[in-house]
């Protein structure tokens, strides 16, 4: 998004930042002139915690490149995980119906 300007004070939000993670921040300012500077935010901006990303209701991206890989005796599923996800919901089910199962997964499960 462009910043926006409210009583001289420019105002933007990030929504690409995975809140469960620690942040440094450093701020480029460009003028007409060509010139440029930068600020340093001098603190690094803490990760929040597993309770309060819960508590306000974050839902982490879903995992990507979902790969499946069926043998005789099985089928492996895989994925890159998706960064604050703690614990992987999987649930399947035979392609011809019946009894439809879930499995709870921590992240950190193979």
């Amino acid at each position: 998004k462009q910043p926006s300007i409210r009583s001289g004070v420019y105002k933007w939000t990030e929504s690409n930042v995975a809140p469960c993670l620690s942040h440094q921040v450093r701020i480029w300012v460009h003028g007409k002139d060509e010139s440029q500077s930068s600020f340093n935010f001098p603190n690094t901006i803490a990760a929040a915690s597993p309770d309060a990303l819960a508590r306000s209701g974050y839902q982490p991206e879903r995992p990507m490149d979902l790969k499946i890989v069926q043998t005789a005796d099985f089928v492996v599923l895989s994925w890159a995980p998706s960064p604050c996800a703690d614990l992987y919901d999987v649930t399947y089910q035979k392609v011809t119906g019946g009894e439809i199962f879930s499995k709870q997964m921590l992240a950190t499960e193979k």
